[in-house]
């Protein structure tokens, strides 16, 4: 069906690493008119996320410095983590471990510290390599950031990091 001028579209975002029971979910929808409190009903009834890739995410996440240190404290080899969430996310752990980072490096930037001792405590190079992970995630500055061009709902949407 093609777009047309006016159309309004809506989504739901998941928990990354979501397995979706799609052909049931599809089925319990077609032909319906759903509130939303529906809809995120029928998402919990027809998804479910690995305990094993949950708890990798979360770990990833938390700060660990990289895949083998978090591989470590989740008890498995690096490898082994590199493939679970791969499949299941369709990202490398290496993309979480950005991810995360940028997004507390954004947080933190809103506050008074230092733009060096940020880069420094949350294990950047130096200021330069997160002014640029800066431009290649968020498309600006921290700076800009700081100062409140950037807009930052994405910093604070609810998901890893």
């Amino acid at each position: 069906m093609p777009v047309k001028n006016g159309d309004v579209y809506f989504g739901y975002r998941l928990t990354p690493g979501a397995s979706i029971l799609e052909n049931k979910l599809l089925a319990a929808v077609q032909n319906e008119d759903f509130i939303h409190e529906d809809i995120c009903s029928k998402l919990d009834s027809y998804t479910s996320l690995s305990v094993s890739v949950a708890d990798a995410l979360t770990c990833l996440a938390s700060g660990v410095a990289s895949v083998a240190k978090a591989a470590k404290q989740l008890g498995t080899n690096k490898r082994s983590l590199q493939r679970l969430i791969l499949q299941h996310t369709s990202q490398t752990p290496v993309f979480w471990l950005q991810l995360a980072r940028i997004r507390h490096a954004g947080r933190a930037v809103q506050e008074d510290m230092p733009l060096a001792e940020i880069a420094l405590v949350l294990g950047f190079s130096d200021q330069s390599h997160m002014n640029r992970e800066f431009q290649r995630w968020l498309g600006d500055s921290p700076l800009a950031l700081r100062k409140g061009r950037v807009q930052n709902e994405r910093l604070n949407e609810p998901g890893f990091a």
